[in-house]
């Protein structure tokens, strides 16, 4: 009996010492690695994203990253419709960039920017992230991952992140928006190339209702990511908005989503 125990104080110290610091360090050099054999990486994805009481509308998106650049060309549109509100976000290595509305602008980075790359299939844990145990989720070995997060109001929250222990990439997350839990799953787990795996589908769901899916429809790298097209340079716009450019988005806007205004002006 005595030998048992002291096998489990064991087997729990080999857990227990594996730390957020070498979590990240075994994650990056895996997601890092693999990368820099493909040359880079192109993610073609649709998605649909629902609230309740409002309209639904589509984004469709296609993700570029070569190192630390990166860049997301995505258009938003109502799902019965062709036409949408096109733009993108680019950060250089240096800078993130935005252009939208015949504008070219430098944002702020935030979390918003970060979440705009696409695809969130890895994405380092924000600091005072700890390793909270191992788990076992729809079938898959993971690290639980811990972070201290805030409310909009300051209220203090854990967001727990389930990460796969051989690949490092998100299985399941689960947290709060608006005092309301959110869990978002991963899965459709499929080799892009020479063994780098990444998962195909994902989806939001909040008190059993589905806000978010979306799925990657095609996959590349290589030549498939020119260093041009990562480059600032490559955007084009001006300091305000293109008037017809505007008026092209609002004509969009108000065809695609006339249920929204209504509702707003009745709000009013």
């Amino acid at each position: 009996m005595l030998r048992v125990w002291l096998c489990a104080v064991l087997l729990a110290g080999v857990a227990l010492g594996y730390d957020i610091e070498q979590f990240k360090q075994d994650a990056k050099a895996y997601h890092d690695g693999h990368l820099k054999q493909l040359d880079g990486l192109k993610l073609v994805l649709s998605g649909q994203v629902t609230e309740p009481g409002h309209d639904t509308y589509v984004i469709d998106a296609t993700y570029y990253s070569r190192g630390a650049r990166w860049r997301a060309d995505a258009t938003i549109r109502n799902p019965e419709k062709p036409e949408g509100f096109p733009f993108t976000v680019l950060f250089d290595g240096q800078q993130t960039w935005a252009q939208l509305l015949g504008m070219k602008m430098d944002i702020e980075p935030s979390d918003v920017n970060d979440r705009m790359r696409g695809y969130a299939y890895w994405n380092e844990p924000d600091a005072g992230s700890k390793v909270a145990g191992e788990e076992t989720i729809n079938g898959r070995a993971c690290w639980l991952i811990e972070t201290p997060l805030k409310e909009s109001d300051g209220t203090k929250v854990t967001m727990k992140s389930w990460y796969d222990k051989e690949r490092f990439v998100l299985v399941q997350s689960e947290s709060t928006y608006d005092k309301k839990p959110v869990r978002m799953e991963f899965s459709d787990f499929r080799d892009v190339a020479g063994g780098y795996v990444i998962p195909h589908a994902m989806r939001a769901v909040q008190n059993d209702v589905q806000l978010v899916e979306a799925r990657i429809t095609e996959t590349a790298h290589g030549e498939a990511v020119s260093s041009a097209l990562l480059d600032a340079s490559s955007l084009e716009g001006a300091d305000f908005p293109d008037m017809a450019e505007l008026m092209r988005t609002f004509q969009i806007f108000g065809k695609a989503f006339g249920n929204e205004v209504s509702k707003l002006l009745k709000a009013d």
